[in-house]
């Protein structure tokens, strides 16, 4: 699902929109900053620069605190524990001046960001798939 790709880039609204990843405009809160949270998650077109995966992974931070704030109950602690997978991943990221490449030539960063990648629950992916109305994309093989 698209949604896997941790480290590679961003995305625009509209090509949020076009993929079918805005919730109903009366969504609950924890749709709308899910549906956020999707949005720079998904693979950009072109590497990003150092400063634009900073400024990502702040407003990722941000959101998922948000995203806990608001989740469904039965959520809580999924969502608590992608966001900590998430944080983990940013920290280790900002140690290399988030460099993505960087991050990603070596085995312990690699492996962070699988963790972050699977810590997105089956009951999470329900939950944007379901009632939130959240289009994750096509699944991809795990690469």
């Amino acid at each position: 699902m698209a949604l896997l790709a941790v480290g590679c880039g961003g995305s625009t609204a509209a090509s949020n929109d076009a993929a079918g990843t805005q919730p109903a405009p009366s969504a609950p809160p924890f749709c709308s900053t899910m549906k956020e949270v999707v949005g720079l998650l998904e693979p950009a077109t072109e590497s990003p620069t150092p400063e634009a995966n900073k400024a990502r992974y702040a407003s990722l931070s941000v959101l998922l605190d948000q995203a806990r704030a608001s989740a469904p109950p039965a959520l809580t602690v999924d969502i608590a524990t992608f966001a900590n997978a998430i944080r983990d991943f940013a920290a280790a990221l900002a140690k290399v001046d988030y460099k993505i490449d960087a991050i990603f030539s070596t085995a312990d960063g690699a492996k962070l960001a699988a963790d972050a990648s699977h810590a997105l629950t089956p009951a999470i992916v329900s939950e944007l798939t379901g009632p939130c109305g959240i289009d994750l994309g096509a699944p991809r093989p795990p690469s």
